[in-house]
């Protein structure tokens, strides 16, 4: 019950992020979204209770994760200043401890495996790719959205600089 009240919570927080910046939020959406089907669609999340699926997929996972992502991003784009990358890391590896933290602990989400813990913290009871891939989803999803970012104010420059010339 609690993972359906979750991905309830979850999907709206998606649904207000998209309404309010429909712009900025697509690419963040979709990469989020494809990142989460990525771990999902590899590994079959089976827990102790049961969750909602879709053929193989835990709509659990991807839907936390996708929110989760976005998110990350969204954070992202309101840190200035000096440094802002250690920032943003240190954010998401923190929240991710502690979101894992307090859904295994507290909240009694548990996978159905007999995987021990990372690095002695009590915390992703999970396959090593599986943990590989948590500790490295954030980083990438802020390079790549970083990429996308960058790729497309590079463009906008070039199409202004080639209108700009054709006025001349």
């Amino acid at each position: 019950m609690i993972k359906i009240l979750l991905i309830l919570v979850s999907l709206s927080i998606l649904v207000a992020l998209y309404l309010n910046r429909k712009e900025k939020v697509r690419k963040q959406l979709i990469l989020a979204f494809t990142m989460a089907l990525i771990i999902t669609f590899g590994y079959t999340y089976i827990y102790t209770t049961s969750s909602p699926m879709i053929g193989r997929i835990n709509l659990f996972p991807l839907i936390l994760w996708t929110v989760g992502l976005v998110s990350l991003g969204e954070i992202y784009e309101k840190i200035d200043g000096k440094f802002k990358i250690f920032k943003i890391l240190s954010i998401y590896f923190v929240a991710l401890l502690t979101i894992e933290y307090i859904g295994y602990h507290l909240l009694n989400i548990r996978l159905d495996s007999d995987f021990p813990g990372i690095l002695g913290m009590n915390v992703m009871y999970a396959p090593s790719g599986m943990k590989i891939f948590y500790l490295l989803a954030g980083p990438i999803f802020i390079f790549v959205i970083s990429c996308l970012k960058n790729q497309s104010f590079q463009t906008t420059n070039f199409i202004s600089s080639i209108a700009r010339k054709n006025k001349k």
